[in-house]
């Protein structure tokens, strides 16, 4: 019976939350159909172009700027290449097929006939001689080989006339034993067909689609399986689901792992470019935005997911910008594609993936790049995300970075959807970036003591857990782990396999509410609020949920002082099913911070670096007396778990890759089933002498929140839309306050103080006031909310 009922109860929520917002489920069914697959059309080139492009693509290449400069000196570089095709050992030569690629783009553009039979000659001696084994890393292998598959696909098609039949036919016949060898073999079948987690979480859509499919338009007429297999596929599962997540802007799994999100927008270049409607809603090209809203002052990124810190990692987005920027017309895109196309060097990572006559095709010289400073500071990334980056400014020169720059960057991660893979269980995580990593992602995507990278000690037990990230742990003794250790923090699910499966298994967060302004383009606030329930709930229906609630709000603000650039104001409510299950805030840090009462203080000093940061943490709720503040880290602990550290076999990555040696554990002492945290962080130089600015906890018997500065933001105690009247008190101490009030229902409110009345609006999306208000008592009474609308 005990089972029964949690079980329904366990439908019951998912099915409230599956109500609340419109499922993934009938939002990819919707986009499901909407687009039949293209035909594609007659004659040749129709691999990326048709005849009719061939003369502008001839005249960018002779264009002159420093990017037509760059691209045309690669071309050259890659069509010379002293190679007649064969590959002594059998195994995939990233120069070979960039140089049969190179020599039939020039057939292409100057019918130069003497290049174009080098590239046929290439491109056959090549296939011939390619093994269709094993190696060591075949993942790895595999992609080379399906590189090496659309490299001839350009060749067969751009230089279509100079095969024979029996040559097409040869090549035809060595592409499908190539493809055989590959991870997912020719013809591929997935496991239950239909929309599956291997569209996103596993290398399926970094190497099938995009290359297969370029096979398959270029040998249509004499061979139609590779496309009509192709395209049936990605038109009636890969692409719905991508219309889908593609809507919250951002790449699910990670910041560095959206180098896979080329093959998606190569899809998008290979469909249009034979004349084609795109089967992509637009949303496509804004995805690339999140990681330019990411970069640091300092050539990095705010990390994400599973990733790399040791070095920038931008040649994997170049030529995604690239064809972003030149199919959807987006400036900001090519000032990203134009910022690193000269960042890229001879063997670079986006070269032995993509030839630069490819690249050449995908640039719009013709398209202005955007002007950063134009931009807009916050940018919030919606369902099925629900994550914000907002910035103090921008400071970004990519080929001079600078770490001093005065920008501070922080971002919230509310992690609506947790589709696996290389993502985190990091639902509430926050970072901050100020002339350095503050608040860090903690972790390394490095191998442990086995040598084991993904999967491995470090990967498993520690780097993908709530534990190393800026969130909440909510601690249940008695619960029994199936595989690692019991840490307390949010459960991820195994593979889905349906539509309806990835929204019981993968939806972690509902966002209750989001808003910027009163300037969208330079905010002085930035809110984001939601409910990580379901992030901590059972995945082993055999035992009880450990939490009732769990809800978590963010409010940045940007105080437009060179000193004291920025603070974030985080407001937590737990409800534990039992008081004894111990709620832990956590912060992690780099170098060793300082307790110092309720105050937490980080700094990131690394003259190298030019790294100069200070984070200065205070905790307003728990109390004093209530808070227990444990400092966890150092030599043998910086990895720890229950006692338990998790080492990287080579422990100097975990300060080049910021992995984190330190981290901040705040509890309340004394036991209770609900426990609300209200922490104020303020970042600022950590030599200029700038002192942090005042804080003070300002309570109500509605409200509870924060005052620093001149601002007073407020939060609802409860964390639930209030829709009747309320009161608050605004201290009197500095004249008048920004005051920002979180938590109100949608509708028409009253503000009544001595007598005055203001009539104010609050949005569904926002769910918050913002106004001037000098100190004294008022009163917010409902005139007609949501709640009582009929």
């Amino acid at each position: 019976m005990k089972r029964i009922i949690v079980v329904l109860c366990a439908f019951c929520l998912l099915s409230l939350l599956v109500n609340a917002q419109e499922s993934a489920h009938h939002i990819i069914n919707r986009y499901a159909g909407e687009v039949k697959p293209a035909t594609p059309p007659t004659g040749h080139p129709r691999v990326y172009l048709r005849p009719d492009d061939v003369v502008s693509l001839r005249k960018r290449y002779e264009h002159q700027s420093p990017q037509t400069n760059l691209l045309r000196k690669w071309i050259k570089e890659e069509a010379s290449y002293d190679t007649d095709g064969i590959v002594q050992d059998g195994q995939p030569l990233e120069a070979t097929y960039r140089a049969y690629e190179a020599n039939a783009f020039f057939y292409l553009i100057y019918q130069d006939k003497e290049k174009g039979l080098k590239a046929k000659r290439q491109v056959l001696n090549y296939f011939r001689t390619l093994q269709g084994g094993k190696y060591k890393r075949p993942a790895f292998t595999s992609r080379k080989k399906t590189y090496s598959i659309r490299g001839a696909a350009l060749v067969y098609d751009w230089c279509y006339d100079l095969f024979t039949t029996g040559e097409r036919a040869e090549l035809i016949e060595n592409v499908i034993r190539i493809a055989k060898s590959t991870e997912y073999g020719w013809p591929v079948v997935l496991p239950n067909g239909g929309i599956h987690h291997e569209y996103v979480t596993a290398h399926w859509a970094e190497e099938k689609h995009a290359n297969m499919l370029a096979f398959g338009i270029a040998c249509y007429d004499e061979d139609p399986h590779f496309y009509d297999l192709m395209a049936k596929d990605l038109y009636e599962n890969f692409v719905p689901l991508r219309n889908f997540k593609n809507a919250g802007h951002k790449f699910e799994q990670g910041n560095f792992y959206s180098g896979r999100f080329i093959h998606e927008l190569e899809t998008t270049a290979l469909i249009t470019g034979m004349g084609a409607d795109n089967p992509y809603t637009p949303d496509q090209a804004k995805v690339l935005h999140y990681r330019i809203y990411s970069l640091r002052p300092d050539g990095l990124v705010m990390p994400e997911g599973d990733g790399f810190m040791a070095k920038p990692f931008h040649g994997r987005q170049l030529p995604a910008y690239l064809i972003g920027a030149k199919i959807y017309k987006d400036p900001l895109l090519q000032w990203a594609a134009h910022s690193f196309l000269n960042k890229q060097k001879k063997g670079s990572w986006a070269r032995t993936k993509y030839g630069a006559a490819m690249m050449l095709c995908w640039y719009d010289e013709k398209l202005v790049p955007a002007k950063l400073d134009t931009m807009p500071l916050t940018r919030y990334f919606p369902t099925p995300h629900g994550n914000m980056i907002t910035r103090t400014g921008w400071g970004l020169d990519v080929n001079n970075p600078a770490a001093d720059k005065n920008v501070a960057i922080i971002k919230l991660d509310m992690a609506e959807y947790n589709l696996g893979g290389h993502a985190h269980a990091d639902a509430g995580n926050f970072s901050i970036y100020y002339k350095g990593p503050l608040a860090i992602d903690a972790g390394i995507y490095g191998a442990d003591k086995k040598g084991k990278k993904f999967g491995g000690d470090i990967h498993s037990y520690y780097y993908t857990k709530t534990i190393a990230h800026n969130s909440l742990l909510i601690h249940d003794p008695d619960y029994v782990r199936r595989h690692g250790s019991n840490s307390g923090g949010q459960f991820v699910f195994p593979k889905w396999k349906t539509t309806g499966e990835l929204e019981q298994m993968t939806r972690r967060t509902m966002i209750l509410g989001h808003d910027f302004g009163p300037d969208p383009d330079k905010p002085e606030y930035s809110y984001l609020s939601g409910d990580l329930t379901r992030a901590y709930r059972s995945d082993d229906l055999d035992q009880p949920n450990k939490v009732k609630e769990v809800k978590r709000s963010f409010v940045v603000l940007n105080h437009f002082n060179e000193k004291n650039p920025a603070s974030l104001i985080v407001f937590d409510r737990i409800t534990s099913r039992s008081p004894d299950f111990k709620k832990t805030w956590l912060l992690h840090a780099q170098q060793k911070p300082l307790i110092e009462g309720t105050k937490q203080i980080v700094f990131h000093d690394d003259t190298k670096r030019g790294y100069r940061g200070k984070l200065v943490n205070e905790t307003l709720l728990p109390a004093i007396e209530n808070a227990e503040i444990k400092l966890i880290g150092g030599p043998g602990r910086e990895f720890e778990v229950q006692g338990v550290d998790y080492p990287p076999k080579n422990p100097e990555e975990i300060d080049t890759k910021e992995g984190g040696r330190w981290r901040i554990e705040l509890s309340p002492e004394e036991a209770g089933k609900t426990d609300l945290f209200l922490n104020v962080s303020q970042v600022m130089d950590s030599r200029n002498g700038a002192v942090e600015l005042p804080v003070m906890k300002v309570e109500g018997e509605d409200f509870v929140g924060a005052a620093i500065s001149d601002r007073l933001v407020l939060f609802s105690k409860e964390m639930q839309n209030i829709s009747k009247k309320v009161r608050f008190e605004v201290p009197d101490i500095i004249g008048k306050y920004k005051v920002l009030i979180t938590g109100l229902n949608t509708g028409e409110w009253m503000i009544l103080t001595q007598g005055k009345k203001q009539r104010i609006t609050v949005s569904k999306e926002a769910g918050t006031l913002y106004l001037p208000l000098g100190g004294g008592k008022y009163v917010l009474r409902p005139l007609q909310t949501s709640n009582d609308r009929k």
